[in-house]
């Protein structure tokens, strides 16, 4: 059977929900890489209807634009999930870090005081304050092994699994629709700025760069500037 962008975007327009569209965005990625390097080891002329194949706009599937809630914002969310959810969305909001770096925590990754974390830029370990770290072994409660953010289950998160959950948290805390896991990584390193914690401090304990920094949060870092030296 032929394979064309047609057959690829119905197969995309199926998904229905925000955790669907997350997940066949990086699925399509994946796909489309794997035919063009096929195609290209078998020298393949024809035409590559994969390669006008669509992902869902970023708004669809991760948020338009940077939300940045409230402390009280994101306490309001995170009373409104499961417990398990309430967890993981805890740990981003102390940690700053990524979904997939806190789902992929295990409990061997915690020590003393440090977490290590493992995900797209690779593997970092962040100091814990006292307080965050004994939140964490609480977490782990009684289990010698396994997922540090399990579900209810003690399995691990799916990918895309919290997606949808959070998003019905988030509504039933009264918050903006582009509200999601992510936000809590954007309080995080928006507060951090506003405290003085110089970037590249807040770009080594969160996965990131300052140039990323710069970008995405230049408002908050100019604040700062003036602050600083007007």
């Amino acid at each position: 059977k032929t394979l064309t962008a047609a057959s690829i975007d119905r197969w995309m327009r199926e998904a229905t929900t925000r955790a669907q569209r997350a997940s066949r965005n990086r699925s399509l990625a994946n796909l489309k890489a794997a035919l063009t390097r096929k195609a290209d080891l078998e020298g393949y002329q024809g035409e590559r209807g994969w390669v006008a194949a669509k992902k869902f706009p970023r708004k669809d599937s991760f948020g338009a634009r940077v939300v940045i809630l409230s402390e009280a914002q994101e306490t309001a969310m995170i009373g409104h999930a499961a417990p398990d959810l309430a967890r993981l969305l805890t740990g981003l909001q102390m940690t700053g870090a990524r979904v997939g770096e806190l789902t992929g925590a295990m409990i061997a990754d915690l020590h003393a005081d440090t977490l290590t974390l493992r995900g797209k830029t690779g593997t970092r370990t962040i100091t814990l304050s006292a307080r965050i770290a004994d939140t964490f072994r609480r977490y782990a409660g009684n289990r010698a092994k396994g997922p540090l953010f399990a579900r209810e289950d003690g399995s691990a998160w799916p990918d895309g699994a919290h997606i949808d959950r959070v998003a019905a948290a988030a509504a039933e805390a009264g918050l903006p629709p582009e509200a999601s896991a992510y936000t809590l990584r954007h309080g995080f390193i928006s507060r951090a700025l506003s405290r003085g914690v110089p970037p590249n401090a807040v770009a080594q304990h969160c996965g990131t760069s300052v140039k990323m920094l710069e970008e995405t949060y230049a408002k908050f870092m100019a604040s700062q500037l003036r602050e600083w030296f007007a």
